[in-house]
C-alpha cells in the first residue's frame, strides 16, 4: 500500500503540463470554430502521455521535462507555418535525437525524452492542437484545461475500450520513463539495467492497481522470464512485425471475452533502448553486457535496432457490469 500512495503521488507531481510566443487570433485561450471532436481527442492524447512530464501549467521544481509552453515558445514563431512545426515536432517524437531537437539546454538538463508510442496521425493531431491553441498560457490553464478535463467525463465523449487501453499502457511507460531516466542520470546505463531488474515490476503493477487494469510488457525476445508472452499477445506481436517488415506502421491489437477487453501495444525501439537492447560490444557497452550477464544469464533481448518492435503493453480492463 505504502508503494502505491508513493506512486500516486509521484503522479500527482508531474501530472500537472508558461509564458508562449506573441498573441495572434490562433493565441485566444478557446479559438472560435474549432473543431470539438478534434479537440478532444488532441487533449486527451496530451493529458495522458505529455502533461505527466511536461506540465500544462505552472513550472515546477524538480520537473522530469520542460513545460509545453516552453515547447511552443521553442518550436512556434511568427514565422514557422503549422505545417512546419508539425513536421518538426513529429520528426523529434518519432525518433528523439540530440541533433532534432530545438532546445538543446532543455536536452543538456533533462536528457532525451523516451519514445512514445504514438501513431503519425496521433503525433498529427497533437500538433495540430499544440499549434491553434495557446496550450501553457495562464489563460488556457485556468480557463481551457478544467473544461477540456470536464469534457472527457461527459456522455459520448468518453474513449473506447482500446482507446483506454493505449491511455493506460502510455501513463505507465511515462512513469516507468521518468524513473528510467533519473538512473541513467544518477548511474549510466549500468543504474538502468539495476532499476530495471528490480523496479520496473514493481511500478508496473502498482500502475495497474492505480488504474483499476491488468498492465504487463511481454517480448518474444525476452530479457526477463516473467515477460514471456500467452499465445494471443505472440499472435499480435507476429502480426506487428510482419507490418513493420512491409513498411508499414504497427497497428494495436484488440481482443474481449464475456469479463474483460484486452488491448495490444506495439513497444518500438528508439534510441535510449538501444544502449541495453542493441548488438553486443557496439552499441552495448561491456560493462553495461557484464551486468546483463550477471542478472539474466538467459538473456535474448539483445540485437536490435532502432524502430524494431520491442514486445508489446498488454493491458486487460475489465468490463462494468
Amino acid at each position: 500500500m505504502k508503494k502505491i500512495i508513493v506512486l500516486v503521488s509521484a503522479i500527482s507531481l508531474i501530472g500537472l503540463l508558461s509564458n508562449c510566443h506573441s498573441s495572434s487570433d490562433k493565441d485566444k485561450a478557446q479559438p472560435e470554430g474549432g473543431n470539438e471532436h478534434k479537440d478532444i481527442q488532441a487533449f486527451r492524447l496530451l493529458d495522458n502521455s505529455c502533461f505527466f512530464c511536461h506540465s500544462p501549467g505552472d513550472e515546477r521544481p524538480n520537473a522530469p521535462a520542460p513545460a509545453i509552453a516552453e515547447i511552443r515558445k521553442h518550436y512556434i514563431t511568427s514565422a514557422v507555418s503549422e505545417e512546419q512545426f508539425t513536421k518538426d515536432l513529429i520528426r523529434y517524437l518519432s525518433g528523439p535525437a540530440d541533433s532534432l531537437s530545438k532546445i538543446p539546454g532543455a536536452v543538456k538538463k533533462y536528457g532525451l525524452m523516451p519514445k512514445m508510442s504514438h501513431t503519425p496521425e496521433q503525433l498529427a493531431t497533437i500538433s495540430h492542437y499544440l499549434y491553434q491553441y495557446p496550450v501553457g498560457e495562464k489563460d488556457w490553464f485556468t480557463q481551457v484545461y478544467p473544461l477540456m478535463k470536464e469534457k472527457l467525463q461527459s456522455p459520448g465523449k468518453q474513449a473506447s475500450p482500446l482507446e483506454t487501453g493505449q491511455e493506460m499502457a502510455m501513463k505507465t511507460k511515462a512513469v516507468l520513463g521518468m524513473y528510467l531516466l533519473s538512473a541513467i542520470k544518477d548511474r549510466g546505463t549500468e543504474g538502468a539495467v539495476e532499476f530495471c531488474s528490480t523496479r520496473a515490476l514493481q511500478i508496473t503493477d502498482s500502475m495497474s492497481q492505480v488504474l483499476g487494469s491488468r498492465i504487463k510488457r511481454v517480448s518474444d525476445q525476452n530479457r526477463n522470464p516473467v515477460n514471456i508472452p500467452e499465445n494471443e499477445a505472440l499472435s499480435y506481436i507476429q502480426k506487428m512485425k510482419a507490418a513493420i517488415a512491409e513498411k508499414e506502421s504497427p497497428k494495436p491489437g484488440f481482443s474481449e471475452t464475456t469479463e474483460v477487453y484486452t488491448g495490444y501495444y506495439p513497444i518500438l525501439t528508439d534510441k535510449l533502448c538501444i544502449q541495453c537492447h542493441g548488438e553486443k560490444n557496439t552499441d552495448i557497452k561491456a560493462p553495461t553486457l557484464s551486468i546483463i550477464n550477471r542478472l539474466y544469464p538467459e538473456d535474448k533481448a539483445t540485437g536490435f535496432k532502432l524502430n524494431d518492435l520491442r514486445g508489446v503493453w498488454v493491458v486487460e480492463m475489465k468490463k462494468k457490469k
